[in-house]
């Protein structure tokens, strides 16, 4: 019998990973305007008809591959285990992958904003910037995604090496 906690817990993690993609990552309250963009480059109110770069759309595609993957898990049939083994190692490269754009735009927001500061006309040195605790709480869950997908392919590779194991012995007979 397989364990399902760690299935469930990869689809947890997939879900709150897109819902804090969701939440504002940067706002321009500091300079008068109240109005915040999410990681996805949607922005609280329509008012203006700019965003950032949606780079938030790399992580709820990864959360998305990840959350089917812990889905497939979780079927009883013993054929699902080699595909739930093979989704497993994309969802492990995939939220790795994820976990670059968080730290990426952390380091360098430029990549976030593109040239939305230039269409807004703001100097350089306008006090804008990410939310870094939103984004240090992504790269925490995305680390501990991409922590559970490992976990679940190696969990999916021993019941499948014990099996390859005693086919070899039963065939030597």
């Amino acid at each position: 019998m397989q364990n399902r906690a760690l299935p469930f817990a990869v689809i947890i993690a997939s879900v709150t990973a897109i819902a804090v993609t969701a939440l504002p990552w940067f706002n321009l309250n500091r300079i008068g305007i109240e109005i915040s963009w999410n990681g996805l480059g949607i922005a609280s109110d329509q008012v203006l008809d700019l965003a950032p770069n949606g780079r938030g759309w790399l992580i709820v595609a990864a959360c998305v591959i990840t959350g089917l993957t812990g889905l497939v898990a979780l079927m009883p049939s013993p054929s699902a285990k080699p595909l739930a083994r093979m989704m497993a190692g994309v969802s492990t490269g995939a939220s790795a992958l994820a976990t670059l754009v968080p730290i990426v735009i952390w380091i360098w927001p430029s990549w976030y904003f593109g040239s939305f500061q230039d269409h807004l006309e703001l100097p350089d040195d306008a006090p804008i910037g990410v939310n870094k605790l939103i984004l240090g709480f992504l790269i925490l869950t995305l680390i501990l995604l991409t922590g559970l997908c490992a976990g679940l392919f190696i969990e999916r590779s021993e019941g499948l090496v014990a099996r390859q194991q005693d086919r070899r012995t039963s065939s030597r007979r």
